[in-house]
């Protein structure tokens, strides 16, 4: 990267792109990530793995460490630490730029559905359940409850980049499906 071995960046990971920009750093820069299961091996930057307590933890942080530029790179799901990193990117009088990926576009053959609730979100995928597994379609048949949900059959820890997209969306209170016109336990949306 091309900041000057005084100036320090802070990358907030969550992205594809975000281990790309990482693999780029050099020892000064700090590649930061929510929660992983393996850290890359392969990066000559530092890591730190874990939140920062909000905002006002995130600015003590970018203050203690001296870094120059904020780098959110999170996933587009994750508005928390976008706004934090907004927020103390403004607290500290630094920049925060923002990694952002264009947003879906439907293509010939996606099958955009709209549904206002969960309810409607269950029936709209109900003629696709005969294509998925007997334990992908159990679980869209019980998860009725608030996509909020921190245990039981919408428990975050069994979600996937689709079931993101749909919880994001459905705590502003829509929902948008997108189907490829097939269906996999992995590939449609599961609580």
């Amino acid at each position: 990267m091309s900041a000057g071995a005084d100036k320090r960046v802070l990358l907030l990971g969550g992205v594809t792109e975000a281990l790309a920009i990482a693999r780029t750093l050099g020892p000064e820069h700090i590649y930061s990530l929510a929660g992983v299961g393996r850290v890359p091996s392969d990066l000559r930057c530092q890591v730190r793995v874990g939140g920062y307590g909000g905002a006002e933890g995130l600015a003590q942080f970018v203050r203690t460490e001296g870094i120059d530029l904020i780098l959110d790179a999170t996933h587009p799901y994750a508005a928390q630490i976008s706004q934090n990193a907004a927020t103390a990117a403004k607290l500290t009088g630094i920049h925060c730029w923002a990694l952002r990926r264009p947003a879906w576009q439907a293509g010939p053959e996606d099958d955009w559905r709209e549904v206002a609730n969960w309810a409607e979100l269950i029936t709209a995928l109900a003629p696709f359940k005969r294509h998925c597994s007997p334990w992908a379609a159990s679980r869209l048949r019980t998860c009725t409850k608030s996509p909020n949900t921190s245990s039981g059959p919408c428990a975050p820890s069994t979600a996937t980049p689709a079931t993101h997209a749909a919880k994001s969306s459905a705590r502003a209170g829509r929902f948008r499906l997108r189907m490829s016109g097939r269906c996999s336990s992995d590939a449609i949306l599961m609580c």
